[in-house]
Formats: C-alpha cells, sequence, structure tokens
C-alpha cells in the first residue's frame, strides 16, 4: 500500500489542556525543538499551544503576566529557529504551514490524521523517540496447510499453481491473493484446508464459492476445499473479514468461540482474538444471524455485536464501521481506546511483546494511522498524547510514565 498525506491535527480543547501543562515541561519541549529532538507530534502540539496565547485561551491565562511572556517568547523562538526564520519576525500561522508543506511532505506522509484527548491526562513526559532499534510493520505471510498436513509457505510462493484438492485448483494470482478454483464442484468426502497468519501477518484468500476473506495478524480459517451442495460452512480464529458471495440455496455459516454467523451474502469482520476480553461481530452490507448458546439476534449495517467473555448474552449498538474494517485497508483506527486496546493490537501487528512501567491507566486515545509505518511512527504519537516515553529493546516495547 502506498503513502497518503495527510495533514496531523491536534485538538487543544478545554478537556484536554485542563491536564494544566506545566511552564517547565514546555521549556523542555522548546529546548527540545531546538536542538531538533522534538518528533513531529511535539512540534505540532508546541504550536498549537503557542497559537492559544494570541487566542487567549484560558489555560494559557492560567500563567502568570510575566511567566506567560517569558514562555510565549521561549516557545516562539525555538518555532522561528525550527523553520529558519529570521529572529524578530512573527510569521502567521496559516503561512507557516504552507511554507513547511513541501520541507515536511516526507514527514507527514506518516499516514496520521489525528490524536485527540477525551479526558485530564498528567503533564507528559517528553517523549524519548528512540528509533536506532525501530521495528517494521508487517507484511503478508501466511501457512496454508492442506488436508493430508502438508503445508505450503504463502510468503513469497511464486504466483501461479500451487497445489490440487480433489477437483480443486489452488493458485496465486498476480495480486498475492490465494484462489480456490473448484472446477469439477464437490468431489464426495470433504477435505478441510487452514490458512493461518503469524503475528505481523496478513493474507486475503478467495473461497471456492467466490467469497473473499481478509486474515488480520496471528489468524487463521478453515474452510473445506469444495463446499457440499447444502451449506458452505468455515471456522475461524482471530481476526478475519468476510466479503460473502450471495447463493440464497446455499447459506453462508462462520463458527467462531461457541458462536455462529449465518449469512446469506454481505460484508462483515469478526474479532475474536483470545487475549481480547470482548467478541465482536461488525455488519458493514447486507444482514447477518449471529446465534450462541443464550440467544440470537440479527444485525443490521452499521451494527456490532459484542459478546463479553465473563458475561452472557449479546450486546448489539451502532457503531463506526470505518474502524471495524480500516485493518484491511491499511489503517489503525482508535475510538476511545485504552493504552492497553492500543498496544494488544500494535503487538500482533508488530510482532512485540510490551511492558508497562508506571501508571499509564488514564488517558483514551483516538485516531488514525497507517499501518505500514514503522512502530516508532504509533508510538510517538500515543507517547505525546498519553504523556509516556518509550523504549524498544529487540522486540519488546517498553511504556514508561
Amino acid at each position: 500500500m502506498g503513502d497518503f498525506v495527510f495533514f496531523q491535527t491536534i485538538y487543544l480543547n478545554t478537556a484536554y489542556m485542563a491536564a494544566k501543562y506545566n511552564k517547565e515541561y514546555l521549556e523542555r519541549l522548546a529546548a527540545k525543538v531546538l536542538d531538533g529532538k522534538a518528533t513531529e507530534a511535539e512540534k505540532v502540539f508546541l504550536q498549537a499551544y503557542y497559537d492559544a496565547f494570541d487566542k487567549g485561551e484560558e489555560f494559557t491565562a492560567e500563567l502568570s503576566g510575566e511567566d506567560r511572556e517569558i514562555l510565549k517568547h521561549e516557545i516562539k523562538s525555538s518555532l522561528l529557529v525550527g523553520i529558519g526564520a529570521p529572529k524578530g519576525k512573527v510569521i502567521p500561522f496559516y503561512k507557516r504551514i504552507v511554507a513547511q508543506t513541501a520541507a515536511a511532505a516526507a514527514v507527514l506522509l506518516i499516514g496520521l490524521l489525528t490524536f485527540y484527548w477525551y479526558r485530564p491526562v498528567q503533564p507528559m513526559a517528553i517523549t524519548s523517540g528512540i528509533h536506532e532499534n525501530d521495528i517494521a510493520p508487517g507484511s503478508d505471510k501466511a501457512i496454508l496447510t492442506l488436508s493430508n498436513g502438508q503445508q505450503v509457505i504463502l510468503t513469497g510462493a511464486k504466483n501461479g499453481q500451487l497445489a490440487m484438492q480433489g477437483n480443486t485448483a489452488i493458485t496465486k494470482s498476480a495480486e498475492g491473493e490465494v484462489i480456490y478454483d473448484a472446477k469439477g464442484g464437490s468431489s464426495g468426502a470433504l477435505t478441510y484446508n487452514t490458512i493461518s497468519t503469524p503475528r505481523g501477518g496478513q493474507f486475503k484468500i478467495s473461497l471456492p464459492d467466490g467469497s473473499r476473506v481478509w486474515l488480520n495478524a496471528a489468524s487463521s480459517l478453515t474452510f473445506p476445499a469444495s463446499f457440499p451442495d447444502n451449506e458452505r460452512k468455515v471456522q475461524v480464529t482471530g481476526e478475519v473479514y468476510f466479503e460473502v458471495a450471495h447463493n440464497r440455496a446455499k447459506p453462508f455459516r462462520v463458527v467462531f468461540e461457541q458462536q455462529v454467523v449465518e449469512v446469506l451474502g454481505t460484508h462483515f469482520n469478526i474479532n475474536a482474538y483470545q487475549e481480547e476480553p470482548v467478541l465482536k461481530t461488525t455488519l458493514l452490507e447486507g444482514k447477518i444471524n449471529l446465534v450462541n448458546k443464550q440467544q440470537s439476534v440479527i444485525l443490521l449495517p452499521g451494527q456490532q455485536a459484542s459478546v463479553k467473555r465473563s458475561v452472557e448474552g449479546i450486546t448489539v449498538a451502532a457503531v463506526d464501521i470505518k474502524e471495524a474494517a480500516a485493518w484491511k485497508d491499511g489503517l489503525f483506527v482508535f475510538n476511545k481506546a485504552s493504552i492497553q486496546e492500543v498496544m494488544r493490537t500494535a503487538a500482533r501487528w508488530y510482532d512485540v511483546e510490551v511492558e508497562y512501567q508506571g501508571n499509564l491507566e488514564h488517558t483514551r486515545f483516538g485516531g488514525t494511522i497507517s499501518r505500514y509505518k514503522n512502530i516508532s511512527e504509533l508510538l510517538d504519537n500515543v507517547g505525546i498524547v498519553g504523556g509516556f516515553s518509550y523504549k524498544i529493546e529487540g522486540r519488546k516495547v517498553i511504556l514508561m510514565k
């Protein structure tokens, strides 16, 4: 997936600024900009804070008159030096943005739309931004296990035919998708195949009926090499997105975690990772029926069914469907997510272990960022939001308050 240019936006709303960033922190951040060590998120934050002085925002008025002017001058100086402007000349913020766009294009290609605050947080620590041991994002990789136990490594496999299962030819397209072509229909006894992705992997497959399936990291799909005449049944673990081919005479069923999704033809996402406390089924198009031991519910487009592992029953709510399916389009999308939720998602995609040092419980995160950037891009931005620093040791990420 190619890069997309997005402009960073930092919202300095009342709830966020109630955190009352102190003068000492802002001075350190200004010094960091001067030394060329600030992250892009920190630069944007400092610029927005400086602009707030002239707008008379109440959180800048909390500083004493003298401290306010001294701090404003220090921040202004650091920003002007950072963009190479002559000292003593204040350039309007909108002009600075225009002037910096070309020079900062490489940085703005991080794919970040917004990261914003939902509740007050404590004064931020300086995000370390230690990138020497940066970790690359996941990629297309998976293993296909045939009915006889033979394994086909799909990572880097050549295009063309990979194997035969009865009357079904298994090929890999030029676009990197595995395609099952049941030329002669079902050949008697069902033979099951499993495609599985590791942590740091993803893959796409076209089933014998033409349905398309995307597997997120650490996920699996078990299915017959050719579907029988009466039904289409598959089993999944992890997170999987479906675009089911319509066939009224042959219902499609997805089995996971003692639940079944029944569908004729539709688009939906299942998130059933073992480490997640809630199982989520989200419908994008069509209509599905979710059934478990306690009850069954009909989902309409834009609805999500949630099942807590510790509580019986199904809860249905309207949600932003872009968030549920963003991963298959190469994006992380967070909405009021805890740091643990953010890092569980990151850990699977970047194949890392996460360690927490200090109290990081009180911040919620929202925003969109590309999954195809190194992990430092994500950590820099959630770090400035949550007020923590980080370091990377091998494949371990340590978050520190």
